[in-house]
């Protein structure tokens, strides 16, 4: 049977015999064989690419009856509902790619690219392919691919996995925007894991419970083995008296031995230049471990990472024997240093949660000897913008108030609603030029301190207005340590 025909076939519409090779949302990536497939969005009615899509050599277009232009022709197939059959629809195109390796779904408001990044890095072995799907994009974590959105459409998602039939396992970052848009379903995965839960994206969701609520059809609705989650999160907490969590597996700091679920605790961390020390205790046994990485949620990634393994059969001891090899994820409290300079490092904490983390990680290791310098994104949750303030304030002994991406929202205006959160505000600078307002925390720090730059991480480019402009965090700090300017 041909692929499409099985594919429609899946969502209740008859056979067209038509070969088709691939699948495909964009009109732009059309190829011989291509299968362009239109819906209405909130913003575009792609039926409006049909005809240039046939142009390029489309095979065949399927069109949601939904949208407004629907031509009569023998290889345009209008089907009604096709928006909420995507999943469905590639899934069977492809074949139930997912079902061909192990498949992790990590979802929380932080941390999601680190511990999706551990488990594919501890589970890696010669002969034994592992990768990561998400924010730094997918493959395997040594030669990435970049990817538009944390979730991809349901289009791409099932293409990705149909080129990674040859992995043993898949770890990757689920968005709450792909879970409410379904861009997961019909995702065959194996274990679910649950990072925690702080304000992000209200702009989306309206609320803090329909945010939670989003994130925990992860841990319901996909016949998971288990679900990974953090024992110390107050939802997750709050799920587990309410029993809304199916199978689950708990990892956090000092957790008690006889709390009713299988675990694994990180206990007696302490820190130093070189990174973490601690004992890790779980159900599957227990070792003192070092791990070559900045701060406590570290701890908690690597715990989250090490239950899931533990949870698809790993040996407890050889997971335990790679932690020293493991390295910083890119953007994910990644250290640059050079002689006469302070530490920089590099972040992508931009939640008042996240940001509040990485400096609390970083004052075990010089008190409050640190310069924080950040910016809040336009058109995006203007709420967090005096939390961010508030709590840079707190922690760090400098802080340098600079642009993210103002997008289309004016930069003294973004920059006049952090300073409102400053019980003190002429403690702070605004420097909006993010490359000066880097040289100017870097310059005005002393050596034996720390210059967190948050907010970007991995990211290299900024969205000015309307333009993506190339900037890059790592390359700015790297430029100025190096005594190079922009």
């Amino acid at each position: 049977m041909l692929p499409i025909d099985r594919a429609l076939l899946a969502i209740g519409e008859p056979s067209c015999g038509i070969e088709t090779n691939t699948l495909t949302l964009d009109s732009r990536a059309i190829a011989p064989g291509t299968a362009f497939i239109a819906i209405k969005g909130h913003q575009l009615d792609a039926s409006r690419f049909i005809d240039s899509a046939l142009t390029s050599g489309a095979s065949l277009v399927l069109v949601d009856s939904q949208c407004e232009y629907l031509p009569a022709r023998e290889n345009v197939l209008v089907i009604d509902g096709l928006a909420n059959k995507l999943s469905l629809f590639a899934s069977a195109f492809y074949n139930k790619p997912s079902a061909q390796f192990k498949l992790v779904g990590v979802t929380g408001t932080n941390g999601k690219s680190t511990v999706t990044s551990m488990i594919a890095n501890l589970a890696n072995a010669p002969k034994q392919k592992t990768g990561v799907i998400g924010t730094l994009g997918w493959g395997q974590t040594h030669d990435l691919t970049a990817l538009a959105n944390t979730t991809p459409s349901a289009i791409e998602l099932q293409h990705l996995f149909s080129q990674m039939r040859d992995y043993e396992l898949v770890a990757m970052e689920v968005s709450s925007h792909g879970l409410v848009q379904g861009r997961v379903d019909d995702s065959e995965f194996d274990i679910a894991v649950f990072t925690n839960l702080s304000r992000d994206h209200l702009d989306y969701h309206g609320t803090m419970h329909a945010y939670g609520e989003a994130k925990l059809t992860l841990l319901t609705e996909f016949s998971t083995k288990c679900n990974v989650v953090n024992f110390d999160d107050a939802q997750v907490k709050q799920w587990l008296v309410e029993k809304k969590i199916p199978n689950p597996v708990v990892f956090g700091e000092n957790v008690p031995s006889d709390n009713s679920y299988p675990f694994v605790s990180f206990d007696n961390a302490t820190y130093s230049k070189q990174g973490l020390k601690c004992l890790i205790r779980s159900s599957w046994g227990e070792r003192q471990i070092t791990l070559p990485l900045f701060g406590k949620f570290n701890l908690y990634n690597l715990t989250a990472a090490l239950a899931t393994l533990l949870n698809l059969a790993y040996d407890f001891d050889w997971l335990i024997d790679k932690i020293e090899q493991l390295d910083a994820v890119v953007g994910r409290m990644q250290a640059f240093s050079a002689d006469n300079y302070p530490t920089c490092i590099i972040d992508y904490a931009h939640t008042p949660d996240a940001l509040e983390q990485a400096l609390v990680a970083l004052s075990h290791h010089v008190g409050n000897n640190i310069t924080c310098v950040f910016g809040c994104g336009g058109d995006r949750d203007k709420g967090k913008r005096p939390l961010m303030a508030q709590i840079a304030e707190k922690y760090a002994k400098r802080v340098v108030v600079t642009n993210d991406n103002p997008r289309t929202e004016n930069a003294d205006a973004i920059a006049a609603d952090i300073l409102t959160g400053f019980q003190s505000p002429e403690k702070a600078v605004v420097e909006l030029d993010r490359f000066a307002a880097i040289k100017l925390a870097i310059t005005s720090t002393s050596p034996d301190g720390i210059v967190l730059i948050a907010g970007k991480g991995h990211e290299d480019y900024q969205i000015i207005g309307t333009n993506t402009v190339h900037f890059s965090d790592s390359l700015a700090a790297q430029q100025i340590l190096k005594g190079e300017n922009a």
